[in-house]
């Protein structure tokens, strides 16, 4: 077999070089009779043809289904933001402040932060806390929640029954009319804006709530307070 090559395997393969072709070509049950040197420089090729092949392989697309809610470009992009707020309480107080975005758990299919304000003197602290807040990929909840019904969130990734939807692709129409009293809420799309509103209309409690999101940027204004705008907070995102 000194000038032989015997293979067990089913091989029917071409290869060019320069101006002629080289071809093997071996059955389960016979043998070709070639010279060593060239059966070395055609296995050569061989390989050579098959990882140039792989390097042209296009890049694998990732699972759009498995990539992270991080990748919501209308969330807050970073831990800390930066703010120029408007405070209007027992005093007036205009000041730059941060907003810290904190995880409070990681589950299946999004994020649960807290969105709270640095603590401000002569400010109640329960006013700086803007809520928690559901973040998927494509949509935004707003909760208003006890601690019981965290517990069924983070446990069984059940929503509350009253978070309310604050960003998202599609616009959502209020459920009132204009002049209507009761809980309005409603959300504008407008090409890379977002813009929630909710409040209380011709009731005892009337209260106002606003939040703007803007892709890539994340939360760029925000404003709520009591009726007669008291006690109320404006935040806008800083330059």
């Amino acid at each position: 077999m000194s000038n032989n090559i015997a293979l067990i395997v089913h091989l029917h393969h071409v290869f060019r070089c320069r101006n002629c072709y080289f071809k093997i070509q071996v059955n389960y049950y016979g043998v070709t009779f070639m010279k060593r040197p060239l059966i070395i420089i055609l296995i050569f090729s061989l390989l050579l043809v098959s990882a140039c092949s792989k390097a042209n392989d296009p890049p694998v697309e990732p699972d759009i289904a498995k990539i992270s809610f991080s990748d919501n470009p209308f969330f807050c992009q970073d831990s800390v933001v930066t703010y120029q707020g408007v405070f209007n309480f027992a005093d007036f107080i205009k000041k730059d402040i941060n907003l810290n975005v904190d995880e409070v758990a990681s589950l299946e299919d999004g994020k649960l932060y807290e969105l709270k304000l640095e603590l401000v003197a002569n400010l109640p602290e329960e006013c700086l806390d803007l809520g928690y807040f559901y973040v998927q990929k494509h949509k935004t909840y707003k909760l208003e929640a006890t601690n019981e019904d965290f517990d069924q969130l983070i446990n069984d990734g059940i929503l509350p029954n009253d978070s309310l939807v604050v960003c998202q692709e599609q616009a959502i129409e209020d459920l009132l009319d204009e002049d209507e009293a009761g809980f309005h809420y409603f959300l504008d799309v407008d090409a890379d804006k977002r813009e929630f509103f909710s409040y209380n209309y011709l009731m005892e409690d009337e209260f106002l709530e606003m939040f703007i999101w803007e892709k890539h940027k994340g939360l760029t204004y925000y404003r709520k307070g009591l009726g007669a705008e008291v006690e109320a907070i404006e935040l806008e995102l800083a330059n």
